[in-house]
Formats: C-alpha cells, structure tokens, sequence
C-alpha cells in the first residue's frame, strides 16, 4: 500500500503541468510521431496532464499519460499550457483553421456535394498503324509498292448514362482522320505516288471491364462512316509526263480495341494517359474521279475499287474527366 503511495505521489509531481487541448480532436501517440499508433484521444477543453523535462524541449511533442497510466506523446502545437495567470482567461484557446475539426456547417448548402462530377470524358490521342492495301488500279502489272506506317488522330466525347451508377459505361461519338502515302513502281518508264486522307466519324462505346485505384483497362467499339478523298500522280520517265488526278468516296468501317490507362497523371485527378491496340475493320468501297484523264494511257479507269480490309495500329494519348 505504502508502494502505491508512493507512486502516485512521484506521478503527480513529475506531471505537474497542465495543458488544455485546443483542437477538435487530437490523438495520443505512443511515439513522437504522427504516424505511431494511437493510445487514446482528447476533445478541445480536456485538460491533460505535462511531464515537467518535456515543457522546455527541443522536441514536437509534449510527453503525457493515458487515463490507464500509460505514456504517450501529443504534438504541442494541440495543446496550451495553463500558467494558472489570470490574463489567460481572455484568451480564446481555439485552434485557429483547426485541421482536426470535420464537422461541416448546418443546414448543408443544397448543392452539397460540394462538386458534382458529370461524369463525361474528352479523349484525344494517336494512333501509329500500318499502312493499307489501298491503290489505283494501273493497266500494267505492278512491279514494286511500298505501304508506309499510318498516323491517326482521334477525338472523342463520351458520357456516362444515369443508370450505371459502377461509372464503367461509356457512350457519345468520335471524330478523326488519318493520312497514308504510297509509292509504286508500275513498270520500268512509270512511277507513281499515292496520298490518301480518311476523315472519320461515328458513335463510340465503352466499358470498363477492369480498375484499381491507379489503373484501368477500357474495351472500345466504335463504328465509322469515313470519307476518303485520294491523289494519284503518274510519271512517264522516257517522255518526262507527269499528271495527277483526284479521286474521293465514302465507306463504312468498325474499330475495336484495348486501353490501358494510368490514372492521375502529373498529380491531376481528372487527366488520365492511355495505350494501347487497335483493331480497323473496312467495308469494300469504290474511288472516282470528278475530272477527265489528259494522258488516257496512264489511266484505264476514273475510278477504281478497294477490297474489304483489316488494319492495326497503336494509340496514345490523354482522357479529361469533367
């Protein structure tokens, strides 16, 4: 019993000063450290109980007791101490922008949430893919053709219906164009030069099928009418003749592909980066041409027909979320 007393004694004046909690809610640490785990907490205007060695230290943190008599630490910028002076009477303890305080203020405004997402997403990227099987067709056997690689740019506006509330359904349409160049040696006295410009435009689908806090992975489907407006300049080499001709029309195609994407880029919450492959179905579709040939040799056709056709690609680039 007389161990007890004396305990209890040396507690009380080893813990001699007194402090008033003057946050919200403030934690009791087992560690100076914010992170350690948390013994106990106080509300504003609990007093506490200061280790005496602790009021003059170097430290954060104040050293003090649990109710259960344990030691813990709370961060001294929560706590005043009381110097039992009359003149702290007039002062307001309140912790100023008191980050502890999560009580918002009543009646909520009716716009509460405070920002309401419409759940809509602006994409703009490129797609890199290879070139298409996609010539006039030349009266002689062909001897050499180079297709070269694609480039495409792709803009969509998509929305969220209001009855997926998982955020996963994507809808709106899509806009872009692609250009390819190709290059043909018809026969030894003729080459030719092929530039082909496909403006696109159609709705637009998609689903996201897998997420984690940082990641996605989005499937799309999107159908296309595409207009097509292609020049074709033939060169005779022994008689140093050169004509080009225009040629233009429409057809029908489908894409479908795979987006990965990485969420909040560049410490943004609403700007995502995305990759990932492509699929481009065409529909067959015939070219012609507004004007008369002035070499007619070079020319067999004003118009010429291009098979149905696959294509893929890889694209890149950024989704705004607003």
């Amino acid at each position: 019993m007389n161990k007890l007393f004396l305990a209890i004694y040396f507690s009380t004046n080893i813990y001699a000063a007194t402090g008033l909690v003057k946050a919200l809610e403030i934690p009791l640490l087992s560690e100076p450290n914010d992170n350690g785990p948390i013994l106990q907490t106080k509300r504003l205007g609990e007093k506490i109980h200061i280790h005496d060695n602790s009021l003059e230290s170097d430290t954060d943190y104040f050293l003090t007791l649990t109710r259960d008599g344990r030691e813990a630490y709370v961060n001294k910028k929560f706590v005043k101490i009381v110097r039992k002076n009359l003149l702290e009477l007039e002062n307001n303890i309140a912790y100023p922008n008191d980050p502890t305080d999560y009580r918002l203020d009543e009646p909520m405004p009716e716009s509460y949430p405070f920002k309401i997402y419409s759940h809509n997403k602006a994409i703009i990227g490129f797609d890199y893919g290879q070139g298409t099987i996609n010539t006039y067709e030349y009266s002689d056997q062909v001897k050499r053709e180079q297709y070269n690689p694609t480039i495409a740019l792709d803009m969509r506006y998509l929305r969220n219906p209001s009855f997926d509330k998982t955020d996963r359904v994507y809808y709106g349409f899509h806009f872009g164009g692609q250009t390819e160049r190709n290059e043909i040696q018809v026969s030894e006295n003729v080459f030719s030069k092929e530039s082909h410009l496909k403006i696109s435009i159609g709705p637009s689908f998609l689903y996201t099928f897998y997420r984690r806090n940082g990641f996605e992975i989005d499937f799309n489907v999107d159908a296309s009418f595409t207009y097509q407006r292609s020049f074709v300049s033939q060169e005779r080499v022994s008689t140093d003749e050169s004509e080009e001709r225009e040629f233009s029309g429409t057809y029908i195609s489908m894409r479908t592909g795979v987006s990965f994407i990485h969420r909040r880029i560049f410490d943004s919450p609403d700007l995502d980066f995305y990759h990932g492959p492509q699929l481009t179905i065409n529909s067959p579709y015939s070219l012609n041409s507004s004007t008369s040939a002035q070499i007619e040799e070079l020319w067999p056709s004003d118009s010429f027909a291009v098979q149905a056709d696959f294509a893929l690609s890889y694209g890149l680039g950024f989704t705004v979320r607003y």
